[in-house]
């Protein structure tokens, strides 16, 4: 059985802080959210791998260090509204929505 808030907490420390991913509230919120219910089953035991993880139907969860990126660079206060199109499976929203007033 894989231990999930062990793999999130590699993930922060062996992807995101490597990699400029700085922002506090941000690091918070990635390492409160279980990515892994975002997944289906079939593929949770590699939701915090440094890749994109296949939903199936072309579509993928976009790699943890550049979704952070891509977050940190909008630089989300918590007054903020935040609008997400093509929300996938909802995790990018979710991490979003910890971050700001709404999304």
């Amino acid at each position: 059985m894989t231990d999930f808030a062990l793999a999130r907490r590699n993930m922060i420390d062996g992807q995101l802080r490597p990699n400029r991913v700085t922002n506090a509230a941000l690091l918070a919120a990635v390492g409160e959210l279980p990515r892994e219910k975002f997944l289906p089953e079939a593929v949770r035991s590699v939701a915090y791998a440094d890749e994109d993880v296949p939903l199936g139907g072309g579509r993928y969860l976009m790699e943890p260090m550049v979704l952070a990126r891509l977050i940190q660079t909008l630089q989300p206060q918590s007054k903020d509204r935040a609008v997400v199109v093509g929300a996938g499976r909802g995790y990018g929203a979710a991490l979003l929505a910890r971050l700001v007033k709404a999304v």
